[in-house]
């Protein structure tokens, strides 16, 4: 199971619906780095309302904070999963203003035991995910030296480690393209 998941957020939109990224974007700048710039602030909801089934709910899950912002991007990390409710609704909101705006989304584990990407348009969204064994799989196909390898090696992780994020990039990019 996931422990920690970075998830980046895209936001291409029009001037009327920047007004309410600016406005996510300015709260989140506006929240203590002590308690983390956790999303939940960013939805009318008071803070004894906010448990373990209130974010698998409203965020999609355990918890989620805002690490970093800049432009229109968002990076969140949050646990067990990406937070894909709330990346919803933050694209609900978005595409009601601006019905040409696209919100682009990478998201990954940090062993990574699974990666993925999403697309949100007003045509309906699409997005793929897959695990580390796919992952292990693309870069064995990548690096034939690899499948020479003992699985059981400190030389095949070590290789594999060293070439997994590029198969990760790389598939994202792909899946984000087409």
């Amino acid at each position: 199971m996931a422990n920690h998941v970075t998830t980046r957020v895209t936001i291409d939109c029009n001037d009327k619906a920047q007004i309410i990224v600016d406005q996510w974007q300015a709260a989140i700048e506006g929240m203590s780095n002590d308690d983390y710039k956790m999303v939940w602030k960013l939805f009318e909801v008071d803070a004894e309302e906010v448990d373990y089934n209130w974010w698998i709910e409203n965020v999609g899950s355990k918890w989620c904070y805002a690490d970093d912002i800049y432009d229109n991007n968002f990076t969140l990390v949050s646990a067990w999963d990406w937070p894909n409710k709330f990346v919803e609704w933050m694209a609900e909101q978005v595409i009601a203003l601006d019905e040409d705006a696209t919100i682009t989304v990478t998201y990954e584990d940090e062993m990574p035991n699974f990666v993925g990407y999403h697309v949100y348009t007003k045509l309906g969204d699409r997005g793929d995910v897959i695990s580390h064994d796919t992952l292990a799989e693309m870069v064995k196909n990548a690096i034939p030296e690899l499948s020479q390898l003992d699985e059981d090696s400190d030389e095949y992780f070590e290789m594999l480690q060293d070439n997994i994020w590029d198969a990760v990039w790389a598939w994202q990019d792909e899946g984000l393209g087409g």
